[in-house]
Order: structure tokens, then C-alpha cells, then sequence
């Protein structure tokens, strides 16, 4: 360990374990790049899918518009998008549909709904791993505050703890965290 000196990721500290010397601190710092280049390509993602307004698009029932089936299929947070800019990402990335799709809400949510979310995953502190439970238990928090304030009760809680932190635990964390601060939403959602 070098007392966490090494990092590609600017203004990121060193794991809670501290950076491993030779291949294992290649692959911590690899981690933490990633990590940055995720929460980099959420931007971008986000920003394309507002460049993409579904005001745009054919009404639904004319001709070559999405079913009217099929848009009421799709997540809520992505309405306001284009039914096009699903193809054009999954032809960029060389995504399946279902793929580009999830990434166009995951992208959304994390810019809209979980910024601090997004700032802790760039910065270094979270990992990709741990965006599932985040997305799937805090961002449905209806009111903006609440998920807030939830939000960086979780960052806290991992920065605080100074040891590693698997998804498990922040999934098991969150879900206690949410059921006690949003009960009634929580209830409904169940």
C-alpha cells in the first residue's frame, strides 16, 4: 500500500483499503477510471436523450409511429425522449435495444434524480456495482427533498463507514433507510 498516492480519477482519496502496490493497484486504479468514464458517459447519455425530444416524433397512431402499447411500455423517464433515440444509441454502442434503452433511463435517473449519486460514482467513491440499489430504492422517492436527503444519508453512511462497502450491504442499507424515511410511499410501492 502507498498510503493512497496513486489515482487516475482527480479528486478521488484512496480506497478504503488504500492503493496496493505493482498489477492490484493498476486494477484499483482501473476501477476508479471506470468508475469516472461511467458516470462521464451517464452525462452524455442524458444530454443526448434531451437533444432528442419526443415532440418530434409522429403522433401516435399515424403511420411509422411507436405502438401505442409499446410507448406505454416504456419507463416513465423516458416520455419526454424520442422513441428514435433508443435505435441511435444501440447502433452507436452496439447495444441490443433492451439495452440502450436501459442505459437511456439509468442515464436519466442518475442525472436528474441522483446527482450526488452520479458526483460519488465519478468521484470515486462508488462503484457501478452499487447504482442498482440506489436507482431501484431511492430514485422512485417521489418528492425531490425526501430523495435528497436520503441520497447523501447513503453517501454518508459509506463514506463514514472507512471500510469496504458491497452492494449488498448499501442495497440492505437503503432499503432500511427508504422503508423508515418514505414509509407510506414505500408501503404503496409493495
Amino acid at each position: 500500500m502507498d498510503g493512497g498516492t496513486q489515482t487516475s480519477t482527480p479528486g478521488a482519496g484512496a480506497p478504503t483499503v488504500g492503493w496496493a502496490s505493482g498489477p492490484l493497484g493498476v486494477v484499483q486504479a482501473a476501477s476508479r477510471e471506470i468508475a469516472r468514464a461511467t458516470a462521464v458517459r451517464a452525462r452524455a447519455v442524458a444530454e443526448f436523450a434531451t437533444s432528442r425530444p419526443a415532440s418530434a416524433d409522429r403522433a401516435q397512431g399515424e403511420r411509422g409511429a411507436m405502438s401505442a402499447e409499446r410507448w406505454a411500455a416504456r419507463a416513465e423517464v423516458l416520455r419526454p425522449v424520442s422513441e428514435w433515440a433508443t435505435p441511435e444509441v444501440a447502433i452507436a454502442l452496439n447495444l441490443t435495444q433492451q439495452g440502450a434503452e436501459a442505459l437511456l433511463a439509468e442515464s436519466l435517473i442518475l442525472v436528474h434524480r441522483l446527482p450526488a449519486t452520479l458526483a460519488a460514482l465519478e468521484s470515486g467513491v462508488l462503484h457501478e456495482g452499487h447504482l442498482w440499489h440506489l436507482i431501484d430504492k431511492v430514485a422512485p422517492v417521489a418528492d425531490d427533498v425526501l430523495r435528497a436527503e436520503i441520497e447523501a444519508e447513503l453517501l454518508a453512511w459509506v463514506a463514514k463507514r472507512n471500510q469496504v462497502t458491497s452492494p449488498a450491504q448499501l442495497g440492505d442499507k437503503a432499503r432500511r433507510v427508504v422503508a423508515k424515511r418514505d414509509a407510506a410511499a414505500a408501503a404503496r410501492r409493495l
